[in-house]
């Protein structure tokens, strides 16, 4: 029985999120809602409830104050390094020029270039291998990284000494094989290993990179940076390919170069009616008063991609333009399903819609 025409969101913001769209491989595509993508790469993500190009944004490495001091004439080495946090010195190469340790030595409060141990050493020797980094995160808090996983240790600002400070087990999958790929935002620890982007946050470590837990090639094992004012996990080995993690919306964005592509959900009848796509309809916002062009795709169930199809964006009066489009081919399916291969340079997605009718039979 034929039912009504249908005009209906496929890309675009609801009630439950905006663009640009989160990339999402694990779950089913037709299963995601429209602010997620089963498969885009090449997003701009400064630009707020919209789909343009762009690509990696850079970050800023994580600082470590650090002294040097000279401590031959306390059985040390002669140019010791130590990190300076929360008012005391930390060392983590057992008092030496740079030999590495499975003992956190730890001076007292107050002392920051002289110094002055407090109290007992902490020993990390779960197994042999050594400390590799020492990083401050929670309120009072310190992550001890190891290549075999970290140790939390809690209310270092005591200014009592180390017998008030608290100590957890090792937490395993918080692992690290390079100090660079550790990096805090927040006061919550990230740490990318062959796992993933893994984060502890109020004593639970969260697997960031599950939406892309079916493959994980890509994000594994990658320096990090972070941006501290947008809050952005940047995740890369040379700055043009790699991910963001979006901490306030909980999204990963993939960026391979300059490439672009974006792929919307499989859109299908919410009562799960055959449906006969004939048309689409792009919400297009102009950033420059050119004209400009977008290169599409689509299929029906889960076959082959059409031709692409270049659609001409005209600059028109005021930034926003609604651009209809026909399909060159329209038959009666269940899923539908769109991709953009292609967008000029200051031309945005605002929302794709679907046009078409369906049946129930």
């Amino acid at each position: 029985m034929y039912l009504p025409q249908f005009d209906n969101l496929i890309t675009g913001p609801t009630r439950e999120g905006t663009l640009p769209p989160g990339l999402n491989t694990a779950m089913p595509a037709s299963g995601l809602p429209t602010d997620e993508s089963p498969d885009c790469y090449g997003l701009d993500i400064t630009l707020d409830g919209k789909i343009g190009v762009g690509t990696i944004p850079s970050g800023t490495t994580r600082i470590a104050k650090t002294v040097t001091l000279d401590l031959t004439d306390q059985n040390g080495g002669s140019a010791v390094p130590f990190l300076l946090y929360y008012g005391r010195l930390w060392n983590i190469t057992g008092l030496t020029n740079s030999d590495t340790s499975t003992t956190l030595k730890i001076g007292a409060a107050d002392y920051e270039d002289a110094w002055q141990m407090q109290s007992t050493d902490f020993s990390f020797t779960d197994d042999a291998q050594p400390i590799m980094a020492i990083v401050p995160l929670g309120e009072g808090g310190m992550a001890v990284i190891k290549s075999t996983g970290s140790y939390i240790v809690e209310n270092v600002y005591d200014p009592r000494g180390t017998q008030f400070f608290r100590r957890s087990n090792m937490i395993q999958e918080l692992y690290a094989a390079n100090v660079a790929h550790v990096v805090e935002l927040d006061g919550a620890l990230y740490v990318s290993n062959a796992n993933g982007l893994i984060a502890y946050i109020d004593g639970k470590t969260i697997d960031l990179t599950a939406p892309v837990r079916d493959s994980k090639t890509g994000f594994v094992s990658l320096t990090l940076k972070a941006d501290y004012i947008n809050k952005r996990i940047i995740a890369s080995t040379d700055g043009e390919n790699g991910f963001v993690y979006d901490v306030p919306s909980g999204k990963l964005f993939k960026y391979s170069g300059s490439s672009f592509r974006y792929t919307s959900p499989r859109f299908h009848h919410p009562l799960w009616h055959e449906v006969a796509v004939d048309g689409l309809a792009f919400i297009i916002e102009h950033g420059d008063e050119e004209d400009g062009t977008l290169t599409y795709q689509y299929r029906y169930e889960n076959e082959e991609w059409s031709d692409e199809t270049t659609v001409h964006l005209e600059y028109g009066v005021g930034k926003d333009v609604v651009v209809r489009e026909g399909l060159a081919e329209g038959r009666r399916a269940y899923h539908f399903q769109i991709r953009i291969t292609d967008l000029s340079a200051n031309k945005r997605i605002e929302e794709i819609r679907a046009i078409g009718a369906s049946w129930n039979e």
